[in-house]
Formats: C-alpha cells, structure tokens, sequence
C-alpha cells in the first residue's frame, strides 16, 4: 500500500526559472515621496526629489544644502473577486527615507557647483495581498494537470520514501500518486487522473501573499554650471516574498485539497547612471540607464495533498506530505531605462513626461509612460498632479507551463494586466521645513488561474488608496 506519512528533510534542488518570480523580482510601484507620487514618478528630467533619484541619479546634482526626509504610507487595498466576497486590506508604512549631503562650490570660476551624496531607502514593491475565487464547471481538474506532468515515469519510480530525492521527478507527481489522484493505464508510462471521466463541480483558489522588495541606495550627482547635471548610483536590493496557496475541488463523490507554501529571501545590487542637460531656461532632458541587477534568492517550498472520498455510507480519507524543499538560485533583474522631458513656460508652472523601460530577455518588455504638472502658489505652497499608465508583463492568453520536475507544488499563477496609476499632492516648502501631503489610486486587472488546465481565468480588480505624508528637515543655504 502507498505510504502517505509526513516525511522532512531538508534538499538541495534547484528548479527551473519560475515565471512568477521573475515578474516578482522585478516589478515596481510608483512609490515613494508625496511629491513624486503626486507626479506619478514623472521627474526623470526634473530631480530635487529624494526617491526621483531613484529613476535618475542626476536629480541628485539639483541640491544646494543638506537634506533628511521620511515618508509615512497608509495603504487600503480593494480587490473584487470572482464568486467570493471582496477583500479589504490596510498597512501603514515607511516607504522612504533619506539624507543628503551637498557640498557646494563658493568658487564662482569653478565649473561643479554642487557634489552631493545620497543614502537612502525606498520601498518599491508590496507583494501584501489575498486573493480569492469560485468558479462552477472549470474543466479539467488539477489531477489531469499532475497526469499530464507524470507521463513518462514508470510507476515503480513513484517510491513515496525515496521519490523525493530523484531529481528527475516532480514533486506533484508524489503528491498526486500518495494521495491517489492519479493512476498508470495499464502496464505503461502513461497516467490518467483518478475519476477522469466525472466532471469537476466546483474549483476555490485562495492565494495569501506577503513581502516586500526593498532598495538601499548610494549615490553621487552633481551640478556643471546650472546646465548639465551628472550621477551615479549603487542599489542593494532586499526580497522577502511568502505565499500560501489552497487549491480545493469538488467532483462527483470526491474532493481535493492541495496547500502549497513558498517562502522566499534575497539580496542583489545593481548600478545606475544617469544626465540631465537644461538647454534652455525653460526646457530639460533627463535620461537613466540601469543594469540588470543580480538577485541571489533561496527558496524553501513545501506541499501536502488530502482526497477525501464519499459514498452512502462512509467517508474515506488520503493524505500525503512533501518534505521542505531548500534551494538557491540565482537571478537577473530586467535592464532599466528612462527618458523624460520638463517644460517650465512660466516661473510657476512645471509639465514634466517621461517613459521608463524595462526589459527582461525571453518575456515581454514592460512599458510605463508618465505626465504630472506641479504648479506654485505663494512661493512655498505647491501642488502636483500625475498619471501614469504600466503595460502588461505578459500576453493577455499567456499560461504558465509548470516544469514537471520541480519541487515547487503551488500550481496558481496571476498574470496581471495593464496598470494605471493617478496621483495628487499639496504641502508647503520653506527655508528649513518641507510638509507635504500625497494621494495616489491604483487600479490594475487581473487573472488568476488555480493551475495551467483551468479553461477560464478568475477575473480579479485590484484598487489600491495610498495616502502618504513626507516630512524634510533641510540646512540653510
């Protein structure tokens, strides 16, 4: 009889490249400061900003005393799920902080008139979200996707003691077989799903998200004659990602459950440079370029499946867990780039646009275009008002292909569409004080599959409400 106890050890097995991470590790909110999310991000060719030097080191160059900022965050999440209930979610949080050093030139003759340096801390990405979802009639069932993995492997190679360790087999392939999901037809490699032939009532995903992709950055800018500013900089990057999957369905006198969880930690560093040149009084071209960053990210994963099985009289129970899968894998974060323009046509208005690219070798190129407005009021109150608008990570039909080998079992998989960001700011700017308060929606389409052979996807609406409030202390002049 198949043994179906709990079985931890700890493994060295490197999986294939999942998408879902690669998305993860390089995706990017427009966060930060209020001011530069009351201009969408849009400051590339503007500066003076401590999270636009983030997109452009050359902004830094823009400072002509010492300067430290924080930024405090309120976030409300909105997400409309298919078939279930709405989630609402709240955090509060620092996403920003900073302090800057400006040295500044007292030679009128010499052509750098600022050298300022940068440390700072941004928080890029919130990975904090649960996701949920219903749906009648889905098709094929996870089970016809673990057969679909497992054709090929004789049955003898299915050893619930020793399975584990064969790197040639999926650990989902474990997992459907100890729990009866899946049987051999007949004498040869290939495998149907138990009960095929009945059709699966209902699907429930539930996905439980948390983490965060953190940046500490150094950096270095400076200012040539008011005209070209010049930088640099060095981002450590930080990942802390979890994830808890329930998979459960519903077919005629049976059910599944399939839990999955991901625990993900990493640390990477990638360099920026960027310029600014004003050729005009009131005109300014910005562009940055940065590297592929490398992430060194490990991963620990776990699985456990249950079939229940129901007649007139009885109900009979399968469970089977996987061991704590550990592994390491290195990762490349996308090149960066962008390009912004800032016209001022009077001393108190400023339009600003910029494009920012990032590119990933083997999936789609993420575009995001941005335009703000910031407009002065009696010398030291300001407002700013931005939208932006990301392209997709993936085609809208795109559907993950697990590799049947790995040691991952968490068979969900988001493909997130288009996004768009709107943002508003107001606040005061004086001598020695900087109190500036920010506003920014977010709205961005979902689909949310439970696993690779769902006919449909759950249609998923996320809203984010981010109210931000940055407080700067600065030197005098």
């Amino acid at each position: 009889m198949r043994k179906t106890g709990t079985l931890i050890i700890g493994l060295c097995m490197v999986a294939g490249v999942w998408a879902q991470d690669l998305q993860r590790i390089g995706d990017r909110d427009i966060t930060g400061t209020a001011r530069y999310m009351g201009l969408a991000g849009a400051m590339t060719a503007i500066g003076g900003d401590a999270s636009a030097v983030g997109d452009n080191p050359a902004g830094l160059g823009v400072y002509h005393q010492l300067e430290a900022s924080v930024t405090l965050s309120e976030t409300l999440d909105y997400t409309r799920q298919q078939g279930e209930s709405s989630v609402l979610q709240s955090r509060f949080m620092a996403p920003q902080a900073s302090l800057i050093l400006s040295l500044t030139a007292n030679d009128e003759y010499n052509p750098m008139r600022t050298c300022n340096f940068m440390i700072g801390f941004n928080r890029v990405k919130n990975f904090s979200r649960t996701s949920k979802a219903i749906m009648d009639n889905p098709g094929l069932s996870v089970a016809n996707a673990i057969a679909q993995k497992t054709n090929g492997l004789p049955e003898s190679s299915l050893d619930i003691d020793n399975g584990w360790n064969n790197t040639d087999i999926g650990w989902l392939s474990l997992l459907g077989y100890g729990a009866y999901l899946i049987n051999p037809v007949g004498n040869t490699t290939n495998w149907l799903a138990d009960g095929s032939t009945f059709p699966v009532l209902t699907n429930e995903v539930r996905v439980e998200e948390y983490g965060y992709l953190d940046e500490f950055n150094i950096d270095w800018g400076a200012n040539f004659l008011d005209k070209v500013y010049v930088g640099l900089g060095l981002s450590i990057r930080s990942l802390l990602y979890t994830k808890a999957m329930y998979l459960w369905e519903d077919y005629a006198f049976r059910s599944m459950n399939l839990y999955s969880y991901v625990c993900q930690n990493g640390i990477g560093v990638a360099g920026s440079v960027g310029v600014m040149y004003k050729p005009l009084n009131w005109l300014s071209i910005g562009a940055s370029f940065h590297t592929p960053g490398y992430l060194k990210m490990s991963t620990q994963t776990h699985g456990e499946m249950t079939q229940l099985t129901r007649d007139n009289v009885q109900i009979d129970s399968t469970y089977l867990s996987s061991p704590t899968s550990a592994f390491s894998a290195g990762y490349t974060q996308p090149l960066r780039s962008t390009f912004g323009l800032a016209f001022t046509p009077s001393k108190h208005v400023t339009l600003s646009m910029e494009y920012d690219y990032r590119h990933w070798k083997g999936t789609d190129d993420i575009h995001t275009l941005k335009a703000g407005i910031e407009a002065m009021f009696c010398h030291v109150l300001y407002v700013e008002a931005g939208y932006a608008y990301e392209s997709n990570f993936q085609d809208f039909d795109w559907i993950y292909d697990m590799n049947p080998t790995t040691t991952r079992t968490d068979v969900s998989f988001i493909n997130p569409k288009y996004a768009h960001f709107a943002g508003f700011a107001f606040g005061y700017r004086g001598p020695l004080l900087n109190a500036q308060l920010g506003y920014q929606f977010r709205y961005q389409n979902t689909h949310l599959y439970g696993h690779e052979l769902q006919s449909m996807p759950y249609h998923m609406e996320s809203m984010t409400h981010q109210i931000v409030l940055t407080l700067a202390w600065k030197s005098r002049d």
